[in-house]
């Protein structure tokens, strides 16, 4: 009885999701939308991982990598130094 009523609940809502995932081609596409995709090397692995994100993450995310490099700079220049092991 459980299958009876399960089955087709599953199949309506399978296909609504399918049918919201469908782009509208009247829509106007942003281009800082469009995903891009990169093969990156993070440390302690020799294998590459491919990240996928929007051109406007990768965008902000260098950005960020600028401004920590700097408050880094900066915090050097003002005679913080960080201190190591031995």
């Amino acid at each position: 009885m459980r299958y009876l009523i399960l089955c087709p609940t599953l199949a309506i809502l399978s296909t609504a999701a399918a049918a919201a995932d469908k782009p509208d081609p009247n829509k106007p596409v942003n281009p800082g939308d469009k995903i891009i995709c990169k093969s990156e090397m993070f440390v302690g692995s020799m294998i590459p991982k491919r990240v996928c994100m929007t051109r406007s993450q990768w965008e902000r995310g260098a950005e960020d990598a600028k401004d920590a490099i700097e408050s880094q700079r900066r915090r050097y220049e003002k005679g913080w130094a960080p201190t190591g092991p031995g």
